[in-house]
């Protein structure tokens, strides 16, 4: 998505048209001043501004859900890039010869530490294992396989389910430990509907982390769990007008 300008450019995540003018679309229905951003950059934000009870001079937000985005604040700006596409960290390959994305690239983190990814690898497992709870939870159907059934499965000691968190946990810990290497931020924090799959799914990233991060990223990042939950994109989106062209926030 471009912004903080008017224009949705091409959402991996979205499988429909391309180069929308929605800020000027709805700018001209509403007649407000309408500003475009990434959903997880406006959650950073809301994050930055009020859930961290002190603002670090670099902040990385990791958001694990359907897919795998993040946002990155250094000494008090919002980073864009170029194109208004940075911090896609979701799309960083940890498997060149892997899975093919929606994006065109293969092995990109989200394919195996993301929602969707969780719910292909359990459906994927469940196939070998017919006595998996997760049968039962989905009505038979593997299409109904997500992240929340895999978590209910795990919780009753399923296998299968165990075995698809202890996974995606590790591939995650893998992409953490990239971001880690690449921003060196003073804060790391870790949100999203996927943190719900729980403790196992979070130690296996840590642990990863931890053993692949380099030592001096490693030492600096203090990893922090989200404060604001499904809150910090509301209020970081209602603060973008705070973020000046250059992503300097006010």
């Amino acid at each position: 998505m471009e912004g903080p300008q008017e224009r949705v450019l091409a959402p991996s995540t979205l499988f429909a048209e391309r180069d929308i003018p929605l800020g000027s679309m709805l700018r001209d229905a509403l007649g407000l001043t309408v500003i475009v951003d990434n959903d997880v950059r406006a959650s950073t934000l809301g994050e930055y501004l009020f859930g961290l009870s002190k603002r670090p001079a670099s902040f990385l937000n990791v958001f694990a859900g359907t897919g795998i985005g993040s946002g990155f604040i250094d000494r008090g700006r919002l980073l864009r890039g170029a194109s208004n596409s940075a911090c896609e960290i979701g799309h960083h390959s940890i498997d060149w010869e892997g899975l093919p994305c929606g994006c065109g690239a293969r092995g990109c983190l989200e394919l195996y530490a993301g929602g969707l990814g969780v719910a292909r690898l359990a459906r994927e497992l469940m196939a070998g294992h017919p006595d998996s709870l997760l049968w039962d939870l989905v009505g038979r159907d593997p299409a109904r396989v997500d992240a929340r059934a895999v978590a209910q499965a795990a919780i009753r000691g399923d296998a299968a389910s165990l075995t698809v968190i202890q996974t995606a946990g590790t591939a995650l810990g893998a992409g953490l430990a990239n971001a880690a290497n690449l921003f060196n931020p003073e804060v790391l924090m870790l949100g999203g509907g996927l943190m719900k799959l729980g403790e196992r799914f979070r130690a296996a990233a840590l642990d990863t982390f931890r053993a692949r991060a380099l030592a001096t990223a490693r030492g600096a990042a203090r990893l922090v769990d989200s404060r604001l939950g499904d809150d910090a994109g509301l209020l970081g989106a209602s603060c973008l007008w705070r973020v000046g062209p250059e992503g300097a926030i006010d």
